[in-house]
């Protein structure tokens, strides 16, 4: 069978420019370790939708210019 999990890098590499994202996660399930990869790789011009909660999500994409 298949491996289904990749890495952080790997599972950003998916996202380009424009694209539309959607996160799960509150304050405690936030998948931070992902939004700074795709803050890193300076992907521009997404998408993103989050929960109920999930300002500081938001917040940290719009902040790094995503």
């Amino acid at each position: 069978m298949r491996e289904k999990l990749v890495s952080v890098e790997q599972a950003a590499q998916i996202v380009k420019d424009g694209d539309h994202i959607v996160f799960n996660g509150s304050m405690d399930w936030t998948p931070m370790a992902m939004l700074r990869e795709l803050a890193r790789r300076e992907i521009r011009g997404i998408t993103a939708l989050g929960v109920v909660g999930g300002a500081m999500n938001l917040d940290f994409l719009l902040g790094a210019g995503v």
